[in-house]
């Protein structure tokens, strides 16, 4: 399906064609971007928002990727597209002449290397070690800098490396395309004033209780005393998804999201998600019949499992389905534990 639909993504952008032909490609592309757009399933961003949407899904099929990956991949920063680094490397990774890639870092030095490596026109492979370091840091007033750059030091730094490698060796697939790290740093713009989110009243609720006079703490103190989310925009993306979940499938799908995360920015994904699942828990039940949408609470729960493909996710979907393995018929509650241990096949043959 998604290479189809990359296929079609392409022949919008070819050239020449006739002006019937181009109206007639660029409008599939643009019903394809409003059905998209009414969908929970993309980006806050793009939800609502077909005119993005579309932009989004042209610039994905000139670096040659899907619909899907280019609207969960491509971030705007101050007016300019940029994309996360997993997706930078995913695309130099899909080149027909790439080989490898090495990470390093050297963490007495502060000094972060990539080497991407590819297979030249004479079929010679090279590649060409790109660096950053703490002290290229601070020469581009980065170092200290609060957000992401106080926090996570180290994956800010391999960040750097990876896109000047990246830019370096596969200029040809990135179309002057940058990561997205670099692009945020690259504004001269002074940080916006942080928004009330429901989250960052939760931490904020949370910092004035750990200045109290400590008590006999609960389960629940010695969670919250993991260390702060990150605010760079895709971890409070997740957190904020997490945050405004309203049922236990919401919940999964906005979980998936945080098998994306590393460090001490998917710790705070965990604490933030296990707080709202007892929220959930902690609601009054409907007392009446349930509204019939045309599907079981089984069925629901088998189409949420389409979304998973990492491990947090899985972790989330199980803790999901618990209630319905004492539910429903023998054959409902034998179809989820056989679908749960096929994900979990699955996403460890992918980890």
């Amino acid at each position: 399906m998604s290479t189809a639909l990359t296929t079609m993504q392409a022949a919008a952008l070819q050239a020449p064609q006739s002006a019937t032909e181009m109206e007639a490609q660029y409008n599939a592309l643009y019903r394809l971007a409003e059905a998209c757009s009414r969908s929970k399933m993309v980006p806050k961003q793009y939800q609502g928002n077909p005119d993005d949407a579309f932009v989004a899904i042209l610039l994905g099929a000139e670096i040659g990727v899907s619909p899907m990956q280019a609207m969960q991949g491509i971030a705007t920063i101050n007016g300019r597209p940029s994309a996360y680094g997993d997706l930078i490397l995913a695309i130099c990774q899909s080149h027909p002449r790439y080989v490898r890639h090495e990470i390093t870092f050297d963490a007495e030095a502060g000094l972060a290397t990539c080497t991407m490596h590819r297979q030249g026109i004479d079929g010679v492979v090279f590649g060409d070690p790109q660096t950053f370091s703490f002290a290229d840091a601070e020469r581009a007033g980065l170092a200290g800098k609060a957000g992401t750059w106080q926090q996570f030091t180290k994956d800010m730094l391999i960040a750097r490396a990876v896109g000047r490698a990246a830019r370096r060796t596969f200029a040809d697939a990135l179309r002057g395309l940058v990561i997205r790290e670099e692009a945020q740093d690259s504004t001269s713009k002074p940080a916006p004033a942080p928004v009330q989110t429901k989250t960052s009243k939760v931490k904020a609720a949370l910092g004035a209780k750990r200045q109290q006079a400590p008590v006999k703490p609960s389960p629940v103190d010695v969670e919250t005393v993991k260390p702060e989310p990150a605010t760079d925009p895709h971890t409070q993306h997740v957190l904020d998804e997490i945050a405004s979940a309203a049922s236990n499938e919401e919940l999964v799908r906005a979980g998936a999201l945080a098998g994306h995360l590393e460090g001490d920015a998917r710790d705070a994904a965990r604490v933030a998600y296990k707080a709202r699942l007892r929220e959930l828990e902690a609601q009054p039940k409907p007392t009446g019949p349930a509204p019939s949408n045309g599907q079981t609470d089984h069925e629901k729960a088998i189409a949420a499992a389409r979304t998973i493909t990492t491990n947090e996710g899985y972790v989330a979907w199980w803790a999901y389905i618990q209630p319905l393995l004492s539910q429903g018929s023998k054959a409902d509650r034998d179809g989820l534990l056989a679908l749960a241990e096929q994900i979990e096949r699955d996403v460890k043959e992918e980890t």
